[in-house]
């Protein structure tokens, strides 16, 4: 059986930090998209997470054209076999073009990554939000193959 690798953004969220701190307590290893790798473990060690062994920040911004990963980071992500996509902005004053870009961007991206990796080894879930439908009839009409819909 070939080892869990779990892919995911929004760590440092509000549910990304209980994700973390519930799956660090298994077997997988964790790639966690951040912008800062000391801001995140920060964060992650005063929400009680206390084993990084199995935990890999690879720097990058949902923002930002291929999830603005290095190539050395880009080859370790598409070794996931599981994408949790999580990240967002929570800051409510930002222009609706900004946060736009940030949530429809890293969607995409993700979405993108997803196709990349995308195989019957890989299971890739959408929560279930504004961008769902779009995503999930993408999908259905076979101009996005990369996942199914939760919640």
């Amino acid at each position: 059986m070939e080892p869990t690798i779990i892919f995911m953004t929004g760590s440092t969220g509000f549910i990304g930090k209980e994700t973390v701190k519930q799956l660090a307590q298994g077997d997988a290893q964790l790639l966690l998209l951040v912008r800062s790798e000391q801001r995140a473990r920060t964060v992650l060690k005063a929400y009680g997470v206390k084993d990084f062994t199995r935990i890999i920040f690879i720097t990058g911004d949902l923002s930002i054209s291929g999830l603005g990963l290095a190539a050395v980071d880009r080859e370790r992500v598409v070794e996931a076999n599981v994408i949790i996509h999580a990240g967002g902005t929570m800051d409510v004053t930002l222009e609706r073009k900004v946060a736009e870009q940030i949530f429809m961007n890293g969607a995409r991206e993700v979405a993108q990554l997803a196709q990349e990796i995308h195989g019957t080894r890989t299971e890739t879930l959408y929560p279930r939000g504004w961008f769902h439908e779009s995503l999930w009839t993408a999908e259905r009409t076979g101009r996005l193959s990369s996942g199914r819909p939760c919640g």
